[in-house]
């Protein structure tokens, strides 16, 4: 129960929004449709500090899309990899 609490609490003061405009690399960010611990629309806004980010959503998932939705993560990280 405290672990939880922890991992929650470390999340939430966590704040990288500083750096992201040093990041210099091809990125992809996906988010669940219905993660609450970083909702789309918080994600989406971050990244638009990163040069060419791209952004997906994969619907039918929350925070662990790679477990809820594997084979839709797949395809999205294979097609981002492709281009």
């Amino acid at each position: 129960k405290n672990d939880f609490k922890n991992q929650v609490k470390a999340i939430s003061e966590f704040d990288c929004q500083k750096q992201l405009s040093e990041i210099s690399s091809k990125t992809m960010v996906i988010n669940g449709k219905e993660d609450i611990l970083f909702p789309p629309e918080e994600s989406k806004k971050s990244l638009q500090m990163i040069n060419g980010a791209k952004f997906s959503v994969i619907e039918n998932s929350a925070h662990s899309i790679f477990i809820e939705e594997p084979k839709a993560f797949t395809d999205c990280v294979l097609n981002f990899l492709k281009k």
